[in-house]
């Protein structure tokens, strides 16, 4: 598969990969700059500081497993895989730094070194491993997805690429250690991503297959090999993931509600709606080409934060379908990121190097390397179809394949349509630095001149190439001037949209409130429209500037100092936008309640004391001015900061669950029927403390303890310290003690 390329200048591939890890880090160090200050520390959603200090997962002694008893009764917390995030964690423990100080930006070095390394295999260019080493790392997917604390997975996608590399010669001596050496890669990646590496490693396996198809030499070797690259690397692969598998199979298949083989159709139906929750919408696409169209975050400031409908409840399309006049929707309404963004230069150069793979004559590659673009530009192609999930038909067809029920999120597939980008983009700028960085230099004269030979001189393919991005640009350009002419509908669009969420949350919608939103959320779009369409014009100029040859000889160095200029400028400026620190002193300074609560911990349990237990018409007229502020408490306090942050980092046990998206069948009928008697499930949790106003105690005492009146305060907390920031002075906080059942409750 290797196919030499002349190098454009004298750089040597140990030079390029020295040149590429000055780079990474020095980019890394930009973005996580906040990391080196001693009180911050890198926002993490899916693994916080919080859950990483809980004892239960501290290092070397979750090595041999756990009882995570944190959370509801506790459960097993599995042996960590010994993988390159163990890896990690040890190096953190013994440095004695926060792994969420070096997590994200280790894992996303990772993920661009091993880019490099499949590059330099496919006999790149050393100027073209770089740029898809650097394309890789500041991917605003990858780069999102280590920020949100799910490290494992930018790994897994290095793992990947390591596994291409070692398949990339088919015809070294060494091939089938390099065979087996992509299986440990894959069943790396397996171990590190868990159902996202098992979807990596099936697109491993088809470029196993198609590489025997388009090879060299008589079919039925070329076949035999295939066959036996696929098996060695499977059972190589089965081999480093056979725990995680195990671990995969017995958490996310074998006894989880909702995944039994036989189902209903309503069953089916209910899990299809759970399964393709995380759907991407099919105008959300164009994400990947202008940044921060939908928004970026939740949390971006500035009318920045994401507006589109990822992530949303299926009962909110018809919500929003039908105007309002559906049943009244549960679940989520968005809960997704506009994360998509690959970078205009990385897309323009992608799109450069598949033009050139159509080619019939004087294409920059062999018949072998225009074959296997094909094949990548087929799984770009599928799996952009698949990650819309519910938004298209496509998705209905893999879910009927065995066991794909169980993977939970179509929008899983974009990382493989982003992963595939950086390959395809890698091809692009190979080919680009053939015809435009190597040969003979020409005498210096201006640009102008330069031009004017050259176009006369230019082949059919490079003059099409040329009109079809002005034409494309014109194109880009005129929809910014409608987008933004259209900037009124959208911000009606937008606060329309506000006020039927507030509705259906039965909460009275503030229109001049929504519509200011909406304003700043519509000029945020239309301004980062006009931002691509800058990135675009420098990106076709440069491109251009390049095919023409104005680089070459001894202008090669400059020309390639200014493509990695422009691309790391434009992935920077986005990928900013996704990390998030946090002053950790700050978030989990202590408070009363902590303090009482942390008094043997081991033997009592906490709970919020559920709304879904209280009848909210049942309670006196009194009562009702502060059940928003209770409910508020609940939704934007308790279960957002405490059971997820304070409770981990003390290590104080609560009967709420965090996050649990499969739940075991036998706890779903456990909890099922402890529903209708909740002072039965605190007693036999432990649970000792109950948190809620003050003026529930009475409620609580005639609805669920009349013969004993076993609830009475504890602790009455008025707020402190680091909480005041989050309630503008409404508090809650309480706790009782008596006998087996005690409880916790506050005051405003």
């Amino acid at each position: 598969m290797s196919q030499p390329s002349p190098s454009p200048s004298r750089m040597s591939y140990r030079m390029s990969f020295l040149i590429c890890l000055v780079l990474l880090v020095a980019v890394l160090s930009v973005l996580f700059r906040a990391n080196f200050d001693p009180d911050k520390v890198s926002f993490s959603n899916d693994a916080p500081l919080g859950a990483v200090n809980a004892s239960a997962r501290a290092v070397p002694g979750v090595m041999t497993g756990a009882w995570q008893d944190l959370n509801w009764l506790g459960g097993p917390e599995p042996t960590p895989a010994p993988n390159l995030s163990m890896a990690i964690r040890l190096i953190a423990k013994a440095l004695g730094l926060s792994l969420n100080r070096i997590y994200a930006p280790a894992s996303l070095l990772i993920v661009g070194l091993c880019a490099w390394v499949l590059f330099w295999q496919l006999r790149f260019s050393p100027l073209a491993c770089i740029a898809g080493a650097l394309a890789a790392t500041l991917n605003s997917d990858f780069l999102n997805t280590a920020c949100w604390g799910v490290c494992s997975q930018p790994i897994a996608f290095g793992m990947n690429y390591l596994a291409l590399a070692a398949l990339a010669d088919t015809t070294s001596p060494r091939r089938w250690l390099r065979v087996v050496l992509a299986g440990f890669a894959i069943g790396l990646g397996v171990s590190e991503a868990y159902d996202i590496g098992a979807l990596f490693s099936f697109v491993v396996a088809a470029f196993i297959v198609v590489q025997a198809f388009v090879g060299d030499g008589p079919l039925v070797k070329r076949i035999l090999g295939g066959v036996g690259r696929l098996a060695l690397v499977g059972s190589c692969a089965g081999f480093i993931a056979a725990s995680t598998l195990s671990t995969l199979v017995g958490t996310q298949i074998k006894g989880v509600a909702g995944t039994a083989p036989t189902q209903d159709a309503e069953s089916k139906a209910a899990r299809w709606n759970f399964a393709t929750q995380y759907s991407i919408p099919k105008v959300e696409a164009l994400g990947i080409f202008v940044a921060g169209l939908y928004g970026f975050r939740s949390d971006t400031p500035a009318g920045g934060a994401y507006w589109g409908r990822a992530g949303s409840d299926v009962s909110w399309d018809e919500f929003v379908d039908s105007g309002g006049k559906s049943g009244k929707p549960g679940g989520a309404f968005r809960a997704g990121a506009g994360s998509n963004y690959a970078g205009v230069l990385v897309i323009l150069i992608a799109a450069f190097g598949v033009a050139q793979s159509l080619r019939k004559q004087g294409s920059a590659f062999t018949a072998l390397h225009r074959k296997l673009i094909w094949f990548w530009c087929a799984i770009f192609a599928v799996s952009l179809l698949l990650m819309f999930g519910r938004f298209a038909p496509f998705y209905q067809f893999f879910y009927a394949l065995p066991y794909a029920s169980t993977i939970r999120n179509p929008a899983k597939f974009l990382h493989v349509v982003e992963w595939v980008l950086v390959i395809l983009f890698a091809y692009g700028a190979d080919a680009l630095c053939r015809i435009g960085l190597t040969g003979s230099t020409s005498a210096m004269v201006g640009l102008g001149s330069h031009w004017k030979s050259w176009w006369a001189k230019a082949a059919g393919f490079d003059r099409r190439w040329v009109f079809g991005s002005f034409m494309a640009l014109a194109a880009f350009g005129l929809a910014w001037l409608i987008f933004a002419s259209s900037r009124g509908a959208l911000e009606k669009h937008l606060g329309d949209l506000t006020n039927l969420q507030y509705a259906a949350m039965g909460q009275k919608p503030d229109p001049t409130a929504a519509y200011e939103a909406a304003r700043a959320t519509a000029s945020f779009s239309v301004g980062r429209v006009g931002w691509t369409l800058l990135f675009l014009l420098s990106s076709v100029g440069l491109v251009t500037i390049t095919l023409s040859g104005c680089f070459r000889g001894s202008r090669a160095n400059f020309g390639g100092v200014l493509g990695i200029a422009l691309l790391i400028t434009d992935l920077l400026l986005v990928g900013q936008q996704w990390v998030v620190t946090v002053n950790w002193k700050e978030k989990y300074e202590s408070n009363s309640i902590i303090e009482f609560l942390l008094q043997r911990p081991h033997e009592q349990r906490v709970t919020l004391f559920p709304p879904n237990y209280v009848d909210l018409r049942r309670l006196p007229r009194e009562m009702m001015p502060l059940v928003q502020p209770y409910l508020m408490f609940a939704q934007q306090f308790y279960y957002t900061e405490w059971t997820q942050h304070f409770f981990p980092f003390y290590n104080i046990q609560s009967l709420d669950i965090v996050q649990e998206s499969r739940v075991a069948a036998d706890k779903a009928a456990y909890e099922a029927v402890m529903l209708s008697a909740p002072l039965r499930r605190w007693e036999l949790t432990n649970t000792r403390y109950l948190l809620g106003p003050t003026v529930f105690l009475d409620f609580l005492n005639r609805q669920f303890d009349a013969a004993g009146n076993r609830f009475r305060f504890a602790l009455q907390w008025k707020g402190g310290g680091t909480d005041l920031r989050f309630h503008r002075g409404r508090h809650c906080g309480w706790s009782t003690r008596s006998g087996r059942l005690q409880t916790l409750c506050g005051t405003t």
